[in-house]
């Protein structure tokens, strides 16, 4: 069964003005989901506050003079007040938001002296570092004040030294997600890192050594980790999204699409209960981890033949029937036609969205238990009639 949720409808934000036109690179939701930050490939700087009013206009825009045409690479939200963004020069532009004076104030670090692009950032809020990747290194950070907008640079490391088991040998190396984990095995400060062709391992960032190699053979076009750290969901760029174990990496379901962009991003949503991810016709399915099927879509159409590039989903404080959903799309046909498209929940929450889960959950164990049943009445009539026959 897969229904459209009723209670969500699309808002295409706009992203330009008078000034310049932003091409979306990068969307991000912040930790509670009511603030979208939006990088855009001339440097500008996009941030709404959600849910949306009427007018579907950036709450602050901002265009850094001395950057300006130096694009958005990468986007995360340290905190609820602060969100860092990596951009093509090697620089990480950190910006603060004061929700009281309503502005902003932006700090720039010179993550890569290379002037690489900064593909991928991650923190651990715990420990206070930050990670950034490159197409050449792995870089380490620490705060140096309560604030998050100073950081030190701690240690780099090569982003070469990817894990053997790529099919190919001479397959470049290319990291496609970073992730901080809380512990591995004693190791206080691991990064779980996805490589497009060499799998996935754990890294201890102390010592730099490979502390575990995940026994995934498949590419990887994007990683995305649970909540709670226990499960992984990878694009294999050919046939959808699979679900290993962690830390062990073993096959746990696969949810089947086809025509994706290679490098499309998934989201755990509803306690690690639900996957969001993006159809081949230009829709977000959510998939129930427990069934592996697919319980709702939003949108859909694909009218403007649209492919998702990237998704973000949050269960908003105090409405976790009513998730909210980001999609960053691209025009099939003009490469140069992107847009952000934010879906609300207006009217009601979105029963339907937990009822479905809970029914399709509900069916899948009476079935097992019927399928139980079974086993177990066969099993005994079969050694009854093997000690009748004995009998006789």
């Amino acid at each position: 069964m897969d229904t459209s949720l009723a209670h969500h409808k699309p808002r295409r934000l706009d992203t330009s003005s008078s000034s310049s036109d932003c091409l979306p690179s990068v969307i991000a939701l912040s930790p509670s989901g009511d603030h979208l930050a939006v990088g855009c490939s001339n440097g500008d700087i996009c941030i709404w506050k959600l849910p949306l009013g009427e007018d579907t206009t950036a709450t602050h825009r901002v265009s850094i003079h001395d950057l300006q045409g130096v694009g958005i690479s990468s986007a995360t939200w340290v905190s609820d007040t602060l969100v860092t963004f990596g951009r093509q020069n090697g620089l990480v532009a950190v910006v603060k938001l004061d929700y009281v004076k309503e502005s902003l104030s932006i700090m720039n670090l010179e993550a890569d002296d290379s002037l690489q692009p900064i593909q991928f950032i991650s923190y651990n809020t715990q420990l206070m570092l930050m990670a950034t990747v490159t197409a050449n290194s792995i870089s380490v950070w620490e705060w140096q004040e309560p604030q998050w907008t100073l950081w030190k640079k701690i240690r780099t490391f090569s982003a070469h030294n990817a894990p053997a088991v790529s099919r190919i040998e001479e397959n470049p190396v290319r990291i496609t997600s970073l992730h901080w984990l809380r512990e591995y095995k004693g190791v206080k400060a691991p990064l779980l890192v996805s490589f497009l062709y060499h799998g996935v391992k754990i890294i201890d960032t102390t010592t730099e050594q490979t502390v575990y190699t995940l026994p995934i053979r498949t590419d990887v076009g994007s990683l995305s980790l649970s909540k709670d750290e226990t499960m992984v969901a990878t694009n294999n760029m050919h046939n959808g999204f699979t679900l290993y174990s962690l830390p062990y990496g073993t096959p746990m379901g696969h949810f089947t699409e086809h025509n994706l962009h290679p490098t499309a991003t998934s989201n755990f949503l509803n306690s690690d209960r639900l996957l969001v991810y993006p159809s081949g016709a230009g829709a977000l399915k959510l998939g129930d981890i427990l069934s592996k099927s697919s319980l709702a879509s939003v949108g859909g159409t694909n009218c403007d033949q649209s492919r998702i590039l990237a998704a973000e989903a949050r269960s908003l404080e105090g409405y976790n029937d009513c998730p909210i959903f980001v999609t960053l799309a691209q025009n099939t046909r003009l490469t140069q036609a992107r847009h952000v498209t934010v879906w609300e929940c207006f009217g009601e929450a979105d029963m339907v969205l937990l009822e479905m889960q809970r029914n399709h959950r509900f069916f899948s164990m009476v079935a097992s238990c019927v399928a139980i049943t079974g086993i177990i009445a066969t099993w005994y009539l079969t050694s009854r009639g093997a000690n009748a026959f004995g009998v006789l």
